[in-house]
């Protein structure tokens, strides 16, 4: 044992030296080239520093001389110091956004001081799609930037998968293989996609007491409309008595060449509220543009886009907004217009999952017929068609230990006078202050606050043997808090109104196929306005095909 512990010391020791051994006293110069029909087989010509033949480095010479002469140049040349200048190339050639280099070291004669090295870099060969059964080779090659014969760069072909990955109904993945000729590299794009077209049937209580709280829809997403990779859906959305309300909403979304994108919703809705002693019907629509701009990287944890765009409303009711007891619920025809802006970010680190956005919308004033400030008067007390408002969000999930979570959602809006109700943010219902009926208070400026405190997703289905299930239940606890104040105030209107809620709830999920949720919010503050029970029950489901 001794023996053996012995020889394996001294063949430690004698690699040690093999790799301290000196190949050159002084290393004068290094000469890039990207082939060995161009080496100097008997020496270079004297020079000193690095310096390339027939060929270019990413970031320029000048970048790559002032990270490596420094460390190389002018100190003596060993076998380790000469595998580490191999790596130091490579890792340079990664930094510069190309993943796919070579490094050799011809036969050459060295004794002039100035070593030779062969710089393969990557090229692309062929490129591939596997496994795609919906979308065509086509249509996901139409993706890729670069082409054959080109520089693999590594931020390019990330930032076309994230650009091809923004569609729901397919997930891209690439890898690099060897490809048929030396330095030439193929890409396959591995795909999973599934039938483009999704149905959906769902409901939910998030009505209100003038047009019945119970809400059902049904729609689809059409996940490549006219075979051109743009998504196409369309909800329609009903109340228990079809004749009390009906909306139909339209969504369109475009990619565009070169990397932005359209968007087109719009929607209309019919009410036919029973009132005593009062027949009427309200109608209203809406069409909206946008055009949105990711901003590259699209592939990295921090992620941003800016949009901007222009929203066109037509109404003669409030009744989606407002309760029957409030005032102007019906008045005459309005049109609002108004233009949007917004920039939003999102950032993934290890434990915080981090958004936020801020939107602006505003209005010039008279546009079209029917804008004037008298109607809009009709329908809100000092209600004016020029104006400005904007809304802040911020939220966070916080991963905790035990696979606990939490999510913080803070949301924040200001505006400089009495809005119409389809602009103030509705506080109280499930998306705002849970333990009040939707819409609660409508206020022209409002802070809504929302903490969760969620559980460990747990199974359900599989404690009765569906072991395969892809299913995930999640307790939760939650505190809900919200606070409006109008511009101009209306007799007897308290200047500001306060929300409070809280209660448990429940997630459950079945793939992509079935989602339930469930809240029961407990009033703990009493509003003005104040009508509803002293808890509420917030519920809703959806199945898909």
């Amino acid at each position: 044992m001794r023996r053996i512990f012995f020889f394996l010391i001294f063949v430690g020791a004698a690699g040690g030296l093999f790799a301290a051994q000196e190949i050159l006293s002084e290393l004068k110069g290094i000469l890039l080239m990207p082939g060995e029909r161009m080496l100097y087989p008997f020496g270079t010509p004297e020079m000193r520093g690095i310096h390339l033949k027939d060929m270019d480095v990413p970031g320029g010479i000048e970048h790559l001389r002032r990270e490596l002469e420094p460390r190389f140049i002018g100190q003596p040349l060993t076998q380790e110091g000469l595998a580490e200048i191999k790596r130091a190339l490579i890792l340079y050639y990664r930094r510069h956004d190309r993943p796919v280099v070579a490094v050799e070291v011809p036969e050459q004669e060295i004794t002039n001081g100035v070593l030779q090295l062969i710089v393969i870099e990557g090229r692309i060969g062929k490129i591939i799609c596997k496994n795609n059964r919906w979308f065509s080779d086509s249509l996901l090659l139409g993706y890729v930037q670069l082409r054959p014969g080109q520089a693999i760069t590594a931020d390019t072909l990330l930032t076309d998968v994230a650009w091809m990955n923004r569609n729901p109904f397919r997930k891209t993945d690439l890898i690099f293989t060897p490809g048929e000729d030396e330095g030439v590299t193929d890409i396959e794009l591995i795909t999973k996609d599934r039938f483009p077209f999704r149905p959906y049937l769902g409901g939910d209580n998030t009505g209100n007491g003038t047009t019945g709280q119970a809400r059902w829809f049904g729609g689809f997403n059409w996940g490549n409309a006219f075979g051109c990779d743009q998504i196409l859906s369309y909800q329609a959305t009903l109340s228990s008595n079809i004749n009390l309300f009906q909306a139909h909403s339209v969504h369109y979304t475009a990619p565009l060449p070169w990397r932005h994108l359209f968007l087109l919703f719009g929607g209309y809705a019919k009410i036919e509220p029973e009132l005593t002693g009062f027949s009427s019907s309200g109608r209203s629509w809406q069409v909206s543009p946008r055009y949105t701009i990711p901003f590259n990287p699209l592939y990295r944890s921090f992620l941003q886009e800016s949009s901007f765009g222009f929203d066109f409303k037509n109404t003669n009711n409030n009744f989606l907004f407002v309760e029957e007891r409030e005032l102007m619920a019906f008045g005459g025809e309005v049109n609002l217009s108004q233009f949007y802006g917004s920039y939003s970010l999102g950032k993934e680190l290890k434990k915080h999952r981090l958004t936020l956005s801020l939107e602006l919308y505003g209005s010039p004033g008279r546009l079209f017929s029917h804008q004037k400030d008298s109607d809009f008067e009709s329908l809100r007390y000092r209600a004016k068609n020029r104006y400005v408002y904007g809304r802040l969000t911020a939220g966070d999930i916080i991963t905790l230990p035990k696979k606990l979570s939490a999510s913080l959602l803070g949301r924040l809006q200001l505006a400089n006078g009495n809005l119409l109700p389809s602009e103030q943010f509705g506080l109280g219902g499930y998306d705002t202050v849970r333990g009040y009926d939707e819409r609660e208070i409508n206020a022209d400026r409002a802070l809504c606050l929302n903490g969760e405190l969620r559980s460990m997703p747990l199974p359900f289905l599989k404690l009765f043997g569906f072991r395969k299930l892809d299913e995930e239940l999640i307790f939760l606890a939650f505190l809900d808090f919200g606070l409006g104040n109008n511009v101009h105030l209306l007799p007897e209107e308290s200047r500001f109104q306060t929300l409070l809620g809280a209660g448990p709830g429940l997630r459950y999920r079945i793939g992509k196929n079935l989602s339930i949720r469930a809240d029961l919010g407990f009033k703990l503050h009493e509003n003005q306005f104040s009508t509803s029970a002293p808890m509420r029950w917030h519920v809703g489901g959806m199945i898909s095909f």
